[in-house]
């Protein structure tokens, strides 16, 4: 059976290395782990990333992820029957895998949603376009493979302060009366970078505009 294992750090801990801090249920597990679970003979394609006991050991939950449905009764009564306890199998996505195993951002710090989320919201490619990220999928994924949440931590502040300045690509007045064209917004600094007539480019405040923007 295909299982892998990541949250464990020893998988194949040999009987007399196992220690006796360890609850009974999971030094069973981990013995069931080292045998190969010979009872079962056809491969199943999960990839087991957290187990649980009770603190009375009368169950045990396997998290696991799947990229196909797959039937594990079998399994189930498989591992109830050698652990001698009470197993329910429950299938977790990508972000729960990532939250349960743990890792760090490439901002260095811990994952967010191993470490203080609770809740995971949903993240659009729209947010990193409003923040002007470059949508490298390297750069805006996080560990799951999915879109880093940090996107939505200052979206709203992104939408409010890109309301107060024109457009990108719109024609604006200058305080001087001549015309130019946005080429950049800068929702952080809260600047723009216009184009002039002659092809100058200049970065400046809302307040060196004179008129409204076309």
């Amino acid at each position: 059976m295909a299982l892998t294992h990541k949250t464990m750090r020893k998988p194949h801990t040999h009987r007399e290395h196992i220690s006796s801090k360890v609850p009974i249920v999971l030094r069973q597990l981990l013995i069931a782990e080292g045998d190969r679970k010979q009872e079962l003979k056809e491969e199943l394609p999960l990839k087991l990333v957290d187990v649980t006991a009770s603190l009375n050991g009368d169950a045990v939950t396997f998290f696991f992820t799947t990229p196909e449905k797959v039937d594990y009764r079998r399994l189930v009564a498989i591992l109830a029957r050698r652990l001698g306890t009470r197993v329910e199998m429950r299938q977790i996505g990508v972000r729960d895998e990532a939250r349960r195993l743990g890792g760090y951002a490439s901002c260095g710090r811990e994952l967010c949603c191993s470490n203080w989320l609770s809740t995971f919201d949903p993240v659009t490619i729209k947010m990193a376009k409003q923040q002007n990220l470059v949508l490298n999928p390297n750069r805006i994924s996080g560990l799951c493979g999915r879109l880093m949440c940090c996107l939505a931590y200052e979206y709203d502040y992104y939408l409010n302060a890109v309301r107060r300045l024109p457009r990108n690509g719109s024609r604006v007045t200058l305080a001087d009366g001549s015309e130019a064209v946005v080429r950049q917004v800068n929702a952080v600094k809260a600047t723009v970078v216009v184009e002039r007539a002659d092809g100058s480019r200049e970065e400046i405040t809302p307040d060196r505009l004179g008129g409204g923007e076309e």
